[in-house]
């Protein structure tokens, strides 16, 4: 990332970048390279990995601003402040540096909508995986809404995993961005 964003500069002579992108480039290290070359970004940010204290307050619709109302589609805003710790290693030294961020968290009815959707298909797909005796090799896709269960005999048997759907249930229709 370091090579690539000083040949942009050099090459096009810009003076000011900002870099958009995926969750892909979001690590703390590519975050602070951005920033010691001087550069701004726009990066998608999962929440669900950020501190509890961000989260309680990401999920705090109370909190955010009514952007729009129109056509049932309801689009709240709310901007986080946000000290990313990084942990640098500097001749030798380990230390840690603090990037000032912002959380651009928004909340859409019609995100949330999908999300519920979403999620619904994937537990009538994980029930169908119940019925058939499916192994649990892996937690993706369907799979993310099971969980082993002991019988009383010392059995394991799989069942749907009610703490996680209601877990992510809580996020429909949350998105943010790093900036």
């Amino acid at each position: 990332l370091e090579a690539t964003l000083e040949s942009v500069r050099k090459r096009f002579q810009i003076k000011q970048v900002v870099i958009v992108a995926d969750r892909g480039i979001n690590s703390k290290l590519n975050l602070k390279q951005i920033k010691d070359h001087s550069h701004d970004y726009v990066v998608g940010c999962r929440l669900k990995s950020l501190s509890k204290g961000i989260q309680k307050k990401a999920l705090d619709l109370n909190s955010y601003e009514t952007l729009n109302e129109k056509d049932g589609t309801i689009l709240k805003y709310l901007e986080i402040e946000y000290d990313n710790v990084i942990k640098v290693e500097k001749d030798g030294k380990k230390t840690t540096e603090i990037l000032k961020e912002r959380i651009a968290c928004t909340w859409s009815s019609k995100r949330a909508e999908k999300d519920r959707k979403d999620r619904e298909r994937l537990i009538l797909k994980a029930q169908k995986l119940l019925d058939i005796g499916a192994p649990l090799e892996s937690k993706k896709g369907a799979k993310r809404y099971l969980k082993a269960k002991i019988e009383p005999k010392g059995t394991k048997n799989l069942a749907l995993d009610l703490e996680k759907i209601r877990e992510d249930a809580k996020w429909d229709g949350f998105y943010a961005v790093q900036v």
